[in-house]
């Protein structure tokens, strides 16, 4: 590890340019990053590419079947309508079922979208970031 004489930030020895500000080592702060700089990180980047979006593929996946859940439900919520206007069935009923239909979807996409952060937010928290 070593400490960037610009922000005070450690970083990592495989690295030659500070994550946080974008000093390198020597101190001089550079705004566009030299073609060594790119070299040495080359690997490192690689690896970041390659990973994004492969953690957790058994939650990605249930995320997944959690939307096609939802839009299923939201159809079925459709169909049973379409069924209960046609038959001239009573309004509360007609009215109930869609706003159980519309609770369900929405809710079911909802957690959907949760995991799908949690998800996010440990991949964040896990890579680099500006702390301005």
């Amino acid at each position: 590890m070593w400490i960037c004489k610009n922000c005070k930030e450690e970083v990592e020895d495989n690295f030659d340019v500070c994550w946080n500000c974008g000093s390198e080592r020597s101190g001089e702060t550079s705004t566009e990053p030299t073609k060594e700089v790119y070299q040495n990180n080359k690997e490192e980047i690689q690896k970041i590419i390659q990973n994004k979006g492969l953690r957790y593929p058994a939650l990605r996946l249930i995320s997944g079947i959690f939307r096609i859940v939802a839009w299923l439900a939201g159809i079925a919520a459709l169909i049973i309508i379409y069924k209960l206007i046609s038959s001239n069935s009573d309004i509360t009923f007609v009215l109930g079922t869609l706003v159980i239909g519309a609770i369900l979807t929405i809710s079911l996409l909802a957690i959907s979208e949760i995991i799908i952060v949690l998800v996010d937010i440990e991949e964040n928290t896990r890579t680099p970031n500006n702390k301005t």
